[in-house]
């Protein structure tokens, strides 16, 4: 997710700050037309497959916090102090 963003970023501040340096620029040492749809989609791409993949983990990671929690209330209702 982290890569999407930041070729978002560099393709989008070389559109609008570095135009006079032409539309290729070096980004990750690749050369990317700022021009062309590619970089574009690919980076869009990254981000949406990132932002996916953090879903489906934060959401299993949230189901074992869940059962996690329910264990320690189990042992401190059958354990107290």
């Amino acid at each position: 997710m982290a890569l999407g963003t930041v070729m978002l970023i560099e393709l989008t501040y070389h559109v609008t700050l570095d135009t006079g340096q032409g539309p290729v620029m070096r980004l990750f040492g690749i050369p990317m037309d700022t021009g062309d749809a590619g970089p574009w989609v690919f980076a869009a791409f990254v981000l949406i497959c990132g932002a996916l993949a953090f879903e489906y983990y934060r959401r299993h990671f949230a189901e074992r916090w869940s059962e996690i929690q329910i264990e320690i209330e189990d042992w401190i209702r059958d354990n107290p102090t």
